[in-house]
């Protein structure tokens, strides 16, 4: 079995035979350049998820910027393919929309509708009300701001692993933008449209529409160049029995039944200058998929298919302006996500084709608000005083079906997990103080949280106990910087975050009906505590444009008290349950005593285009988050040992890299790809009895990816896009296998 650090070798002999490749072609593309071209200094891009209006480079925390032009290279369609290969996030994304990530060793919420995940996903500064990065259209986005570590003292409670910031266009001046068509494989066809600026001098807008149709249903890869360069072809599981091997080759290069699917995304922004220190901004952004296929596991075939309803839409208004040194904003905003799963099969043993019924209904809706005043205090100190307000509510259905000789009748039942609330009121205060003639950058910060939490009565969920908690929660933090030299400075921070357990692990119920009059019970624990956190990371960057080269390398450590884990009551095993089925395995939520996450993320890239005095850009880059260590800890007592488990769907190591080559003037192409290591997962979908619900570790993986596009005269745009290059059969969820090559062309008209 190759090792990963085999495997990184790999991955740099193909980044290298891909520079060559590249670079073959510079001279005959770099003739008759430009030279006033100006390459774009990252260092130097205003960023906002402190809530200050900072450049990167005077930022302490470690923050990776996803650009406008990373979205365009990238030859997928939704967000989280673009956070994959530049910010080395732990990524699960499934085939019928759905995508979700996390920071720094904190297992992805891999279900809809939560109100209280562990890494928070903001628009615009403000809470999004959902994870699902697949709603989000790409070409509405300006940039994604990737804040790593907690961010307590600024966005509060679900930010333990840190937060994702979405900054969508906002356009002034001359109205400019983009239309664009693309036809592709599995008979996929695309539409978008983009722009914005201003009407008139005291109104600015912005728009955009994306039209995606995949009418055929995709096939899996079939070349896995790299699966067998890697080994790659078996997973491994760890049931009680021991360990074992499952090949994952059975269905390599077939066409997947029932994975056609159709959306559309819209939004809208409007502003009003109403003096010059005075606006308004008007905003919405909706996303509407109904009746996406669903598969199901890959191990049942057709049996389990289904389809889904993704409903998103948001709203916000603001107004900002200045009072002599007060920037002062008032934002208020509105979210409502629905999550609608239908089945066409009836049964829980036996599986069998039936009409098509609604299975479940999650609905999660916030509104909020917030105030911001920034003021400066002479030329070394800014503060940010204000506060935010949210609230959140989360209202799950569900219905069951009976047999043919019921005739399918559809009747209510109780939802897997109670509805539940959360209401939170938090003042909080940052300043960014500037000393020892701007070589010291210190970032300071406090907030306090005031949070309600509730659990409510709901119908047909038995033995349910209304539940109301209310906290309060400090999280301060500290962020220094010390400039070096020109370029170079060392970073360091230390921060306090927290998670309020979520409903379902407080009061869920879920059952499960197995082969031989067997049944596995999953509820939830009332006497869960909350997670809280301590983070600190250091590290070094270093960033010289004129030499064409950055790097950034940050080590580290977190500390999670009463980090909520699943665990097995091994007592209740083979016992009897109340309808005389035999417990095959009842599983709970607990809380660890702790959990030790410590790890290395390092950032580089070099421009070979400055030894051409950048007549051309020939750019390399590689984003690697190593973890040292990511588990849970329960200590024992007298002579028992501490119980020591990994923390699950979570890679010991995670690469995003690329390649990219820019004429400055008619071509463009970047090769990007990710490198994922064996990670833990639990097997719930497997068929076997004995392996289902097993431990079980997924095989690595690499995915590459190709954008070229031509340009002609400066309007019009040909791209040609290629995903999964190699043709991998590979999963970030077992059972849910993405899609084969993808091969696209796409036309976009610029005015």
């Amino acid at each position: 079995m190759i090792n990963d650090t085999q495997s990184m070798k790999k991955i740099i002999s193909g980044v290298c035979i891909a520079i060559t490749s590249l670079a073959a072609s510079v001279e005959v593309f770099a003739q008759e350049i430009d030279t006033t071209t100006k390459i774009t200094v990252l260092q130097d891009i205003l960023v906002t998820s402190n809530r200050m209006e900072l450049r990167k480079k005077q930022v302490p925390q470690k923050l990776d910027i996803i650009t406008g032009h990373d979205i365009v290279m990238n030859p997928g369609s939704d967000v989280g393919d673009v956070i994959k290969k530049i910010a080395a996030l732990d990524v699960i994304q499934r085939p019928n929309v759905a995508t979700y990530a996390t920071i720094r060793g904190f297992r992805p919420p891999v279900e809809p509708g939560r109100i209280n995940p562990e890494v928070t996903v903001l628009l615009n500064g403000r809470q999004s009300g959902t994870q699902n990065l697949a709603l989000f259209d790409p070409n509405n986005i300006e940039r994604i701001e990737i804040l790593k570590g907690p961010a307590g003292a600024i966005y509060g409670s679900n930010a333990m692993g840190g937060v994702i910031n979405i900054i969508t266009k906002r356009s002034t001046g001359k109205v400019s933008g983009n239309v664009y068509g693309g036809y592709g494989s599995f008979q996929t066809s695309e539409m978008g449209y983009s722009g914005g600026g201003n009407i008139i001098p005291k109104v600015d807008f912005n728009f955009s529409g994306t039209f995606l149709d995949r009418n055929a249903d995709f096939r899996f890869g079939k070349g896995n160049l790299f699966r067998k360069l890697l080994g790659s072809e078996q997973v491994e599981l760890f049931p009680a029995t021991g360990a074992i091997k499952e090949f994952d080759t059975a269905y390599d290069g077939q066409k997947r039944n029932g994975t056609k699917l159709s959306y559309r995304t819209n939004s809208l922004r409007v502003a009003y200058q109403i003096n010059s220190k005075w606006r308004v901004d008007v905003s919405g952004t909706s996303f509407l998929g109904r009746g996406l296929e669903s598969s199901g596991d890959l191990r049942t075939l057709d049996a389990q298919q289904g389809s889904a309803n993704r409903i998103y839409n948001t709203a916000d208004i603001s107004i900002k302006g200045c009072i002599k040194k007060h920037h002062l904003s008032l934002l208020g905003y509105m979210m409502a996500e629905e999550n609608s799963t239908f089945n066409n099969y009836n049964g829980t043993t036996v599986v069998t084709p039936s009409p098509t019924y609604q299975r479940s209904e999650g609905i999660v809706k916030w509104i909020g608000g917030q105030m911001l005043d920034v003021f400066t205090a002479g030329q070394m100190i800014k503060f940010i005083a204000g506060f935010d307000y949210n609230e959140a509510t989360s209202r799950t259905r569900a219905w069951n079906q009976g047999t043919a000789a019921q005739n399918f009748a559809v009747t209510a039942k109780a939802p897997t997990s109670p509805w539940s609330y959360v209401k939170t009121f938090a003042p909080f205060v940052q300043a960014h103080i500037t000393l020892l003639h701007e070589k010291l950058i210190v970032n300071p910060g406090m907030r306090y949280d005031f949070i309600n939490f509730g659990i409510i009565s709901t119908p047909l969920f038995q033995n349910l106990t209304p539940k109301k908690e209310s906290n309060r929660f400090i999280s301060p933090s500290v962020g220094i910087q010390y400039n070096i030299m020109e370029g170079l400075a060392g970073h360091y921070n230390i921060g306090r975050a927290f998670r309020f357990a979520q409903a379902f692990e407080i009061a869920g119920y879920f059952e499960e009906y197995l082969p031989d009059n067997k049944i596995r019970i999953t509820t939830g624990n009332p006497e869960l505590k909350n997670e809280q956190n301590l983070t600190q990371d250091a590290g070094i960057k270093y960033n010289n444009s004129k030499r064409g080269y950055s790097f950034d390398i940050t080590f580290f450590n977190t500390r999670v008290e009463n980090r909520v884990r699943q665990i097995a009551l091994t007592e209740l095993t083979g016992q009897t349950y109340s309808d005389g089925r035999i417990i095959d395995r009842y599983l709970t939520y607990t809380n660890a005593d702790k959990a030790n996450i410590r790890g290395l993320e390092i950032e580089g890239s070099y421009d070979f285009g400055v030894l051409k005095n950048y007549h051309y850009g020939l750019r390399v880059f590689v984003n690697i988050t190593r973890l040292i260590k990511a588990e849970d800890i329960t200590k024992g007592s007298g002579t028992t040992p501490d119980v020591k488990n990994r923390i699950r769907n979570v890679a010991p190591l995670n690469v995003g890299y690329g390649i990219e080559f820019d004429n400055l003037k008619t071509f463009s192409a970047r090769i990007s790809g990710r490198y994922l290591s064996k990670r833990f997962a639990q097997d719930f979908g497997n068929s076997n009895p004995v392996l289902n619900g097993a431990y079980m570790k997924y095989p690595r993986y690499i995915v590459l990816d190709l954008t070229a596009n031509y340009k002609i005269a400066k309007q019009h745009i040909v791209s040609f896009r290629i995903s999964n290059i190699t043709d991998e059969n590979y999963y970030e969820t077992r059972g849910y296998n993405m899609p084969g090559r993808f091969t696209g062309l796409r036309y976009t008209y610029r005015f």
